[in-house]
């Protein structure tokens, strides 16, 4: 994976944290998936491997993610 891809894989995973019924793993296991299927298919008839900013952008596009939208402030998971 890119170094931006990650960075915006993180920045999704955040948007997502701030949501309430946050199920991290398996969001996260969500994201990673659909963020694979289109690397899959942008990688159909080349051999590029890497996961790159364009895969997680469509990601981004198809789920209508606004990650400047915040969910008034961070939550804190702990005691």
């Amino acid at each position: 994976m890119s170094d931006d891809a990650l960075q915006l894989v993180l920045d999704v995973s955040e948007y997502y944290r701030n949501r309430p019924n946050f199920a991290n793993a398996r969001t996260i296991r969500n994201i990673l998936d659909q963020v694979i299927m289109n690397q899959n298919l942008r990688t159909e008839d080349a051999p590029d491997s890497m996961i790159i900013r364009s895969d997680v952008q469509d990601y981004i596009d198809d789920e209508n993610i606004n990650l400047s939208e915040t969910s008034g402030g961070k939550r804190r998971i702990g005691f």
